[in-house]
């Protein structure tokens, strides 16, 4: 049976968070904190080092399959909510014992653990409801009848937003940053930046990565690198958004390291003028 948003609404409408009233959540703690808890077995701590290692968090090297190995561990724990919430990533990815990845399994066990409290999922959830809010088609047509010479084709890409669903995307981005859970201040910046289910604002998305970049968020990184690069809300500074761009590659992000290729012909090169 499919997830329905309005189980997510539900999660909403109690009552908000403040990120000046909020206690320390443990995604709060260092990385190497949060390691020694993992490793002592406490679920909430493997699941948080899972994602640190999975997304490039807390400046972690993105290594996607140790970070597996620690969301695995969580999942175990089926009694917890961080446990519910690394059960909804297996479903998710397609980890563990999950052969076939299923979606809307996923968003049940991130509904659940939204429902507990649990604000690392919050962002997952928002996630997985962005990806079926915002999609894109991609269609090629021939133009070799408008030139008379030669074969050309032009391929167009149309995106298709369902702006009901982005309200509850937003509003779990927004409850995770209110907390003070970088990778929703990342996510949220994202949609700032992008327009998506809020007014586009480069000022607000660059507030909001900055501080994500804070709890060494390689994604927030790179964000603000093409910011800075391409003067979007601030002064353009190329040698500024190369230094972003570098500080995310180190973390092993791939978009940063395309970034740099791009701009500069090879990673390597940049390195050295930085």
């Amino acid at each position: 049976m499919a997830t329905d948003v309005s189980d997510v609404k539900r999660s909403l409408d109690k009552q908000p968070l403040l990120f000046s009233q909020a206690p320390r959540y443990d995604f709060m703690l260092s990385f190497a904190a949060l390691k020694n808890a993992a490793d002592s077995g406490d679920a909430s701590s493997q699941y948080l080092v899972g994602m640190s290692y999975y997304r490039g968090w807390k400046n972690c090297i993105i290594d996607k399959e140790l970070g597996s190995r620690y969301i695995l561990l969580a999942a175990q724990q089926a009694n917890t909510p961080a446990g519910i919430c690394a059960q909804g990533q297996c479903f998710k990815f397609g980890l563990g014992n999950v052969v076939i990845k299923n979606l809307e399994k996923a968003k049940e066990y991130f509904v659940k653990a939204v429902d507990e409290g649990y604000i690392p999922a919050t962002e997952v959830l928002a996630n997985t409801l962005y990806d079926e809010a915002v999609t894109t088609t991609t269609s090629t047509g021939d133009l070799s009848g408008y030139t008379g010479e030669g074969t050309y084709s032009h391929t167009s890409t149309h995106t298709q937003k369902d702006n009901e669903k982005l309200k509850t995307v937003i509003g779990l981005y927004i409850r995770g940053a209110e907390a003070g859970y970088s990778p929703s201040q990342c996510s949220l910046g994202e949609c700032y930046y992008e327009g998506d289910g809020v007014p586009k604002d480069y000022v607000e998305a660059m507030k909001l990565f900055k501080l994500a970049a804070q709890t060494g968020d390689a994604m927030a990184k790179n964000n603000i690198g093409s910011m800075y690069f391409n003067g979007y809300g601030v002064t353009s500074d190329t040698f500024e958004g190369a230094r972003w761009w570098k500080l995310s590659a180190a973390q092993n992000c791939e978009a940063a390291k395309n970034n740099l290729k791009t701009q500069f012909g090879m990673f390597e090169s940049c390195c050295t003028i930085l």
